[in-house]
Order: structure tokens, then sequence, then C-alpha cells
């Protein structure tokens, strides 16, 4: 049996010691650029965003721009990194109303499935050193910044464009890119220097490369592919996600996932007015006060907000009774959340890393999560609580989970995902559909791991939900 304290050393490790015939195109040179000087082959590339991207790395981008577009993120992802990018969008009026139309086009190209997308960065080699060096100091101390630095980009047979930034993001990430030779995780900002450029409708996208694919727990493309699939099946607002093979200068840097910016155009294509507040927290929701200068939110989206109403759920979360809960958290919604990380054995989740998601007003003073951050996810685990209820320091899982009435609810929502999208046959589909294509990258052994980690999980949680009352603080798992 491991305990979350096998978790706990695992991240210890990583950090303290360091302180395919359906392609769009193919490339020979698969090693996913492990050096990390200025030439193009190196992939401790450092794409800077800042932005709060919780991903098991710590995008913390603090780089600002705004912009007036309906997908401006003024994104904190929550990635484990702390991506802070603050773009701005339009105010969230009327006027600016998607229609089905423009949400049904927009990254619709970009975010297809079913083969291997090619992107290709064409970048300097003064702003690619750049990028390196950024990834480096990041590695040694994560308070260094994660700018920005012009590029051009080409996606599959789409118009190349120029005027594009490019930036690392992640914390975890980066600093296996420095330390363990991988890939470089990118966020892209298409309109970085060049204001109101878009591709494919989309301001943004996450580039995810291979995080750590020789530990106990790997990280790798195929997990956020996978996962985020499975969460988009069950009818969850999430971001969309494909595959594609990365070029720098022409140099292959391997295998990455594709992943939706959840910004200002993601909230309009994805809930109903009136749009609320955005955020990516790396802050666990304890209520610390009425002022919002006390907390670490990573307010996102739109440009401006009093965030009395956030304040006030964390105060109600911290002090309130259940109906008085029930008026400021979407419940059902909220529960989904947990349901799908746990699902989908995902351990780097709120409860563990006390970010990993973002925070979204869906209703006048009510809030939901939106799940962020997959490619730790697809363990084996069988524990319905995941890594446990937590603590006073993880007030939203301890206070849902701690209740009869509230875990009952889970394990419903918990079970329709396992006997629906999140099925042994229909998780078992989705890595037979993928292998063909990622074969020149993704070992078979790896493919055969997931397959027996679903194996074990989906029948091993069904089978522990049917007793579940309430979550212990802490869980062992095997």
């Amino acid at each position: 049996m491991k305990t979350i304290a096998c978790l706990v050393v695992f991240l210890a490790l990583c950090w303290s010691s360091c302180s395919g015939n359906n392609r769009a195109g193919a490339s020979s040179d698969t090693d996913g650029g492990s050096d990390t000087d200025a030439d193009s082959d190196t992939d401790t590339d450092s794409d800077s965003d800042t932005d709060n991207d919780s991903d098991a790395d710590s995008d913390t981008d603090a780089d600002s721009s705004s912009d007036a577009d309906s997908d401006s993120d003024t994104d904190s992802d929550s990635d484990t990194d702390s991506d802070s990018d603050t773009d701005s969008d339009s105010p969230p009026d009327t006027g600016d109303v998607p229609s089905e139309t423009e949400c049904a086009s927009r990254g619709a190209r970009v975010f297809s499935q079913g083969m291997i997308h090619r992107v290709e960065i064409t970048v300097s080699e003064a702003n690619w050193q750049s990028v390196v060096d950024q990834a480096k100091a990041y590695a040694e101390d994560e308070s260094k910044p994660q700018t920005y630095v012009e590029a051009a980009i080409q996606y599959d047979d789409l118009p190349k464009i120029d005027g594009v930034g490019i930036r690392i993001k992640g914390n975890h990430a980066v600093q296996n890119a420095v330390y363990l030779g991988k890939s470089l995780p990118l966020k892209v900002d298409f309109d970085r220097f060049n204001p109101g450029q878009k591709l494919d409708g989309l301001k943004k996208i996450n580039l995810h490369a291979v995080v750590d694919d020789e530990e106990e727990w790997p990280s790798d493309p195929i997990a956020d592919y996978l996962s985020y699939t499975a969460m988009r099946a069950h009818g969850a607002a999430v971001s969309r996600v494909t595959l594609a093979e990365v070029f720098v200068n022409g140099v292959s840097k391997g295998l990455y996932s594709v992943v939706e910016q959840v910004s200002g155009g993601f909230i309009k294509c994805n809930f109903q007015e009136p749009w609320g507040d955005l955020y990516k927290p790396s802050d666990p929701l304890m209520y610390e006060g009425d002022t919002i200068d006390d907390y670490h939110l990573g307010f996102k989206w739109p440009d401006k907000s009093d965030h009395k109403s956030v304040v006030a759920m964390m105060k109600v979360l911290e002090q309130g009774n259940n109906a008085e809960l029930e008026q400021v958290l979407d419940i059902d919604g909220t529960l989904t959340f947990f349901a799908l990380n746990i699902g989908l054995g995902n351990w780097d989740y709120y409860t563990f890393i006390t970010h990993n998601y973002y925070l979204y007003e869906a209703a006048p003073q009510k809030f939901t999560f939106i799940p962020w951050d997959m490619n730790m996810s697809q363990v084996g685990w069988t524990e319905p609580c995941g890594v446990g209820a937590g603590g006073e320091e993880t007030p939203l899982s301890f206070r849902l989970f701690k209740d009869a009435g509230y875990v009952e609810r889970y394990a419903q929502i918990l079970k329709a995902f396992l006997e629906g999208a999140g099925s042994l046959q229909a998780q078992h589909r989705l890595v037979d559909d993928v292998a063909p294509l990622v074969g020149a990258w993704i070992d078979a052994s790896r493919l055969d791991e997931l397959r027996d980690n679903i194996s074990r999980r989906v029948p091993g949680l069904l089978k522990k939900l049917a007793s579940l009352t309430v979550c212990p603080d802490e869980t062992e798992w095997e």
C-alpha cells in the first residue's frame, strides 16, 4: 500500500534534487530535444507563461497584456504552475455574445482529433536562447519571470503567422525539462506582438510536453489527451485537447498535447449569460479576510471586478451552514470536478496540491470548478475519496467529503461517470484509438500500463463506492 506520503516524497525528490501513418507531418528526430543550449535542439525551452496554469507545473506568468478580444485570459493558469498572463477580454456585455456557429468553428481545426498535428515554430537564435535561459533560471528559482519572446508559427496547413509570443509554462514541467532533458512546455499567444491576431479563432494555446516518463507516476501528453477527452464526452465544460508533433527551427521536440486555454472565449462558448468572474487560484480558498489583496486567486477575466462574490463564497465555505453554502457554490458542479479527477486517476488536484483548477462564477454570486492539468492523471488507484478529504488547510474538500449527504451525491456522480464516458470500455477504446497514432513517441509498454490502470481503477472504484459514507482525512491506496 502506498500512502499519500509517497506522493509527497515523489514531488520532493523531483523538486529538491534539482534545489504513425496518420500524422500531418513526421520527423525521425523524436528525442524531444534534451539539450539546454540555445540551438533549436534544446528543449529546456522556456516559454514563459507565467499564467497561473495549474498543470503539475507552475506557470507564474505575471506578464500582462490587455486585449479586447473575447479569447482573452487574464490568465493565471495554475498547473502547479503559476501561469499568470493578465490579458484582458472585452467586458462581458451582450454585444459580445458569440453565435453557435462561431463557437462551433472556433478552434475546430486546431483541436481536431484522429491525427497528429504538426506545429512548426520559427524563432531567432537569440530569442530561443532567452527561452532556454529563462527555463534554467526558473528551475533554480521559481520567482524568476517567464516572459514571451517573438516567433512565427505554422499549424498544419493553416497560414503561417508572425508576431506570435512563446514562453515556458509550468513549474515541475520546466524543472524536469531542465534537469531530466525533457521538452519544454510552452504557451503560445498569437496576438502577443500583433494585437488582434488569432489562429483558427483562438488567441492562445498550451503545448504540454512529457513531464516525466520514468517515475512511478508518469506524466505525459497521453494522460492529458485521454482525460480531457473523457471529461468532454461526459459533457463537462473543460478544455479541448489534441496531439501534435512540435518543431522548433525544423528540429522535432517530440509529442505534445495541445490544450485549449480557459479564457473569455472559452467561457462564452461553454456557459450562459450573465458571465461572471474567472480565477485560477493558487490559494486553497481559506477565508483570510474581506480584502481581495489577502488572497492569490489569479484573477483572469473579465477586465475588472470588485471580487466581493468570491470573498463571500470563501467566508461561507468556512463559516456558513449547508443551506448558505448551496447559495454560493454549485454543489453538483463542484462534486463533478472531484469525481472527474478521481475517476480519471488524477492525484494532482485541489486536495493534494491546492490548485490545478479554475474557479468560475457561473451564476451571479455562485461558483463552480473547471478541471485543469490532467497530465499526471490515469494512475491505477481504487480509492473513491482520492487522496482523502484533507483538513482545515483544504476547506473545500474537507467540507464536502465530511458531509454524508454530499458524499452520497458525489458517489452518484462518480458512478454515473464510471458507467458512461469513464467506463472501462469507453476508456479502453480511447487508448486503442490513439495507439496507432503515437507509436513513434509512446512506448507500447506505456499504453499497456494505461490499459492496466483503467482495468484496475474503474471496477475498483465502483466496488468501493457502494459502501462509501464519508471520507477519511487521508487515504491509503495501492
